[in-house]
């Protein structure tokens, strides 16, 4: 097996642009809790069913548990992203084509990142108002990470030449 070139891949105003909708995402939610945990009803929705219906309360503490793994995978997702090498592709990487699949492939986790967190969020949102998620929460959100992820192996595929 062919070895994959190690590049750095410089950041450019979009990337930039996108880290920083990350960060507010993920910064964001955290405010929130610290602000609004005294409001915050003693029990809250700890898990939903497929229909978005709340079927496990748990106490306002237990919100502090979604924020850290929502943290882990914030950082998960920004080291993950620093290593485009140990990626796989929908095609053979050369030295050719590895700087532009890299910086294709580092997009699409960041982009992944921000809808993460976007899902997490909600469901945090969610929690701390004690209301339910929707029956369409599930749906939306897995065709978003499934078209994100659809649109990156596209361009991957178009920018194989």
């Amino acid at each position: 097996m062919p070895v994959k070139p190690r590049l750095k891949i410089e950041m450019t105003r979009f990337d930039w642009a996108i880290e920083v909708v990350g960060f507010m995402i993920w910064i964001g939610g955290l405010l929130f809790l610290i602000l609004e945990f005294e409001n915050t009803p003693g029990s809250v929705p700890t898990h939903y069913d497929a229909y978005g219906n709340a079927d496990a309360f748990g106490s306002k503490s237990s919100l502090w548990l979604l924020v850290g793994i929502s943290t882990g995978l914030y950082l998960l997702l920004t080291v993950v992203a620093q290593y485009p090498h140990t990626f796989n592709y929908p095609i053979a990487i050369t030295p050719e084509n590895a700087e532009r699949q890299y910086t294709i492939a580092v997009r699409m986790m960041r982009t992944l990142k921000i809808i993460v967190l976007m899902i997490f969020g909600y469901i945090h949102l969610n929690s701390i108002m004690s209301s339910k998620l929707g029956t369409w929460f599930l749906p939306v959100m897995s065709l978003a990470l499934i078209v994100t992820m659809g649109f990156y192996f596209y361009k991957a595929l178009a920018a194989r030449k």
